[in-house]
């Protein structure tokens, strides 16, 4: 499966001069989001804090995401959209034997809303951390690029290259050793370029920021930008904390 990973990325069209000039001194571009992709994917457990910032011209929103999970079936993310218009939070739990979420239709409604639960083996077959994140994902206030990678669903992956219409290095590696790319966006593969999107990884290829400048307008005339950008902290191998995964009815 790693292999079909490291594919998944090569197969970028590198557009980046600043690409060509970095492979000399470290890996490319498409290789560096590839190694990132498996460490991911390749971990057991992880635990990760996701800070969430929209804007658009001087409105701005931030939703907090708190996640961890520990294979093959213990999940735990929180979210809280943190707005004095429409505040909201999003609770996924799963102790192994079942997991809960928010009915997707009410997830963003208050407190008190009767959970969806249901058991991780259906059909006679046991559902994984990933399963269970795209059963649920339909409840989250922020399903983003960067849970995305987390989780490491392949389905999810593919998606996600097609949004990247391009991939290189948009300037060298800083003092820290960080990679920042990026490239051309859209909304879907065969959607038409929207905007610009910038990943910036980790020495040991984790992800760091991930953001996106979509371009708003109408018939060729620009209306506006809307900026989103997630600010990660994570940490692969670590189950957290084992409390965090009592299902919550």
């Amino acid at each position: 499966m790693t292999s079909a990973l490291l594919c998944l990325t090569l197969a970028f069209q590198v557009t980046s001069p600043a690409d060509d000039a970095t492979r000399a001194s470290g890996p490319s571009a498409a290789e560096v989001v590839s190694k990132m992709f498996n460490r991911y994917f390749e971990s057991k457990s992880t635990v990760a804090t996701i800070q969430f910032v929209q804007s658009v011209s001087n409105i701005a929103v931030q939703t907090d995401t708190v996640l961890q999970f520990d294979a093959p079936s213990k999940v735990y993310i929180r979210q809280v959209r943190r707005s004095l218009t429409s505040p909201a939070e999003s609770l996924v739990t799963s102790n192994g034997t079942h997991f809960s979420y928010n009915p997707p239709e009410v997830a963003f409604q208050a407190k008190g809303q009767e959970r969806l639960i249901e058991s991780v083996v259906q059909q006679g077959k046991a559902l994984g951390v990933r399963e269970i994140y795209s059963a649920s994902s339909a409840s989250l206030i922020d399903r983003s690029v960067p849970m995305d990678i987390i989780f490491g669903r392949l389905e999810d992956l593919k998606y996600m290259r097609l949004q990247w219409a391009s991939v290189g290095f948009t300037r060298s590696p800083n003092q820290d050793g960080d990679y920042a790319i990026g490239g051309d966006w859209r909304e879907y593969g065969a959607a038409p370029v929207a905007g610009k999107y910038e990943l910036v990884i980790g020495k040991d290829y984790e992800i760091k920021r991930y953001s996106v400048r979509e371009t708003l307008g109408f018939e060729n005339q620009v209306a506006g930008e809307v900026v989103s950008t997630w600010n990660v902290v994570s940490k692969t191998n670590s189950a957290g904390d084992a409390k965090l995964y009592t299902l919550v009815r």
